[in-house]
């Protein structure tokens, strides 16, 4: 999951799915929001996963994130990860 982070030293409490969250780092990636999102459970290939945002910073308030990208961290932001399958 997230265990080769280094704490920063500012938690942050950040929402994903409704669900509070503390988060160390200034940046947060797709892959980790998934992961937080869904833990112990696997994203196979026929799972399709949109992660939209809101409440961030200045310039990049509302948006969503694809695979291989993050966003910067801002106190409150809200997270949306949805998971899809296609039957």
């Amino acid at each position: 999951m997230v265990q080769d982070k280094q704490d920063n030293g500012h938690a942050t409490e950040i929402y994903i799915n409704t669900r509070p969250h503390t988060w160390n780092e200034n940046k947060i990636s797709y892959s980790e929001l998934v992961a937080l999102a869904f833990p112990g459970e696997p994203v196979g290939e026929q799972d399709t996963v949109t992660v939209r945002y809101s409440r961030g910073h200045n310039g990049n308030g509302a948006g969503s994130l694809t695979s291989g990208h993050d966003v910067s961290v801002k106190k409150g932001m809200v997270f949306d990860v949805v998971r899809t399958s296609r039957s």
